[in-house]
């Protein structure tokens, strides 16, 4: 849903089923902003038919999950027709090769508070490609981090528990230790997870068609991705609950370890970023080879639509 939003208002959306209470959500100017979904020229490619220049658009969502904008004022084409067959659905991460508009002079493709000029000074291609390699490496590294921040959380559990735990009976000393032992295990899980899925999941290079080639199709990796995120998400949970755990224990405050646990937000902030870098969607081929290279190869292009289309 979008609607305008004038300063010093305030809107409250609710929503009630047959059977369950009211669930109400209000915006005003206090709410997050989502960071703006970036359209994109990937590159520039000539028409086999007909010999026209098409830019190939794609799109970065930085958000963690889907936005949709209708095709209109906030979802346009200018100068001439708006809708030229943009998408409305936005995936999260990076989209390239989503789709292809015939070149025209100051062409450009306006999303909320982004646009993208099509240019005939872009890269020549048919297939946009993603070099994965160094987004992998970051991500791997960060991740490292990150979960050694998991695994110094129980540490500081560990730590308080030795002057704390007598305040605790039997019962809750055992179940200390064991969520000590396991919070550092789950730490060493799941990066090795990580590790695993960008390793030998995710290729090192996708290449993405706006027009899928015969004898080829298109996977999507956002489940892939999408199976990361949702460890980080779990791990940060896990270090917030241990440290106000450790914090409550030796202190009887719940904030005296905040700076592990805004350490470890920010890493996984930044790791998540990088994993945005990924190329979700790639064109995998069982006859045809596409080479990623910015020289055109007329035999590749077909008619058949890729995600987005």
């Amino acid at each position: 849903m979008f609607f305008p939003l004038i300063a010093g208002e305030e809107f409250t959306w609710s929503v009630q089923i047959s059977g369950y209470t009211v669930q109400s959500v209000t915006v005003n100017a206090q709410s997050p902003i989502l960071p703006f979904v970036e359209p994109l020229h990937d590159c520039l490619m000539t028409s086999s038919q007909s010999s026209q220049k098409l830019g190939i658009m794609g799109y970065m969502n930085p958000n963690p999950f889907d936005i949709f904008i209708p095709i209109g004022e906030l979802n346009m084409f200018r100068p001439g027709a708006k809708d030229r067959a943009q998408p409305a659905q936005f995936f999260s991460g990076l989209n390239k090769g989503v789709f292809t508009v015939p070149y025209e002079p100051d062409l450009q493709w306006l999303l909320p508070g982004k646009k993208a000029d099509v240019s005939l000074s872009t890269t020549k291609c048919d297939c946009p490609v993603t070099d994965n390699v160094q987004i992998k490496k970051e991500v791997i590294e960060l991740s490292r981090d990150f979960l050694a921040v998991g695994y110094q959380s129980a540490d500081t559990l560990q730590n308080e528990s030795r002057t704390g735990l007598h305040k605790v009976n039997k019962e809750q000393r055992a179940r200390l230790r064991e969520l000590m032992g396991r919070s550092k295990e789950r730490s060493i899980n799941a990066f090795a997870q990580i590790q695993h899925i960008l390793t030998s999941s995710i290729q090192d290079s996708s290449i993405n068609c706006p027009l899928v080639p015969n004898g080829c199709s298109t996977v999507d990796d956002g489940p892939l991705l999408d199976s990361i995120r949702a460890r980080y998400f779990i791990a940060l949970n896990s270090i917030r609950r241990i440290s106000a755990r450790a914090s409550f224990l030796g202190s009887g405050q719940t904030k005296k370890y905040r700076k592990l646990v805004k350490r470890g937000t920010a890493l996984s902030s930044r790791a998540l970023q990088a994993l945005n870098k990924v190329q979700r969607f790639r064109t995998v081929c069982s006859s045809v080879k596409i080479a990623p290279t910015p020289t055109r190869s007329p035999s590749i292009i077909d008619e058949k639509p890729g995600p987005g289309n």
